[in-house]
């Protein structure tokens, strides 16, 4: 069994773990052996990344110039809504060009470069 929840200190504080359990047969005798880790740092570090996340997110939504992820080939991968409204194209549209796509076809060696 695996399975996390929260352990109290002597000092009344609680914490949390992740308890592995499982029972063995030892010397005729049914036993259960459990290690039970402290998982603090960890639950902090996943808070942290979630509200990064939630930033990030906030960010990336309400900023009012337009934001676009490309990768390394040039696809568009991820736009903002102002990236939309600035180009008329939907955001499921705009992720199924590249950059190079957005650009006139005379100013298309300045941009490569």
């Amino acid at each position: 069994m695996q399975f996390e929840q929260r352990h109290i200190r002597k000092d009344g504080t609680s914490f949390p773990v992740e308890v592995h359990a499982n029972y063995v047969t030892f010397q005729d005798q049914r036993m259960c052996i459990a290690m039970v880790r402290d998982i603090t740092d960890r639950k902090k570090a996943e808070e942290a990344l979630k509200e990064s996340e939630i930033r990030y997110r906030t960010l990336f939504s309400e900023f009012n110039d337009a934001i676009m992820i490309a990768g390394t080939d040039g696809s568009i991968q991820q736009v903002n809504p102002a990236a939309g409204t600035l180009t008329g194209y939907s955001e499921k549209e705009l992720c199924s060009k590249k950059i190079m796509d957005l650009h006139l076809p005379e100013d298309l060696e300045k941009v490569a470069q």
